[in-house]
């Protein structure tokens, strides 16, 4: 968690320090690059549902926020890297309902298309859970972990991203994304189980222009 959380920041630094570079008139940076960059907050809910054999947990939402920093590459592609906090909840049926919580931090990455108030994304992520885990209902409890469910603490996989943009006005634009991730390998401990997540996260907020203009979700086409 430590390593993605550490990502996330140092995105964040660089897109503070690209507007610093632009000054407050530019439209482009000045550090040699020539790109576009935005930088969006956004509010999260994960949707999770997992494909699961040998287990009794289904899942359910849980809310969080986001961070995401976007560069352009060339004309409307561009590139994203972003910082996702949520909580994950679980459903255990095995003896009663039981409610299970975990803390989730994903890193997406991916190569976007911006299109006149739209924002198209492929790539993949990386995601670390936090132990130990909450249970609450027949049995309560706030120190079990993954491996007591027999299932691993990271996974990583394919991402795709669609979201809509509202230019707000001058250098602001709300923006709202719908990120669908899919695990490539099973996270069972146990190779006769098998355990993937599936994870839609919504996502809701403002993107800020640092250079050009927050008519999009991600950099790129942002000129006018």
């Amino acid at each position: 968690m430590r390593i993605q959380i550490c990502l996330a920041m140092i995105v964040s630094l660089f897109v503070f320090q690209s507007a610093n570079a632009a000054g407050s008139g530019g439209m482009s940076i000045n550090a040699g690059f020539g790109r576009d960059v935005t930088f969006s907050v956004l509010g999260a809910y994960d949707q999770s549902k997992t494909s699961a054999t040998g287990f009794t947990l289904s899942s359910a939402g849980g809310g969080g926020g986001a961070v995401f920093g976007n560069i352009s590459l060339a004309g409307p592609v561009g590139l994203s890297v972003g910082g996702i906090y949520y909580v994950r909840t679980w459903s255990d049926t095995t003896s009663g309902t039981e409610s299970i919580k975990s803390q989730v931090t994903t890193v997406p990455f991916l190569l976007t298309l911006q299109l006149p108030l739209i924002h198209l994304g492929v790539g993949g992520y990386s995601s670390t859970w936090s132990s130990p885990f909450t249970e609450t209902g027949t049995t309560n409890s706030n120190n079990l972990t993954a491996a007591s469910y027999g299932i691993g603490t990271s996974d990583s996989g394919y991402a795709g991203d669609v979201g809509l943009d509202i230019p707000l006005g001058g250098r602001a634009a709300f923006r709202f994304d719908a990120l669908f991730l899919s695990g490539i390998s099973s996270m069972a401990t146990n190779s006769s189980n098998k355990f993937t997540i599936q994870d839609t996260i919504y996502m809701a907020g403002v993107t800020f222009a640092v250079t050009g203009s927050a008519g999009g979700g991600y950099a790129g086409s942002t000129k006018r």
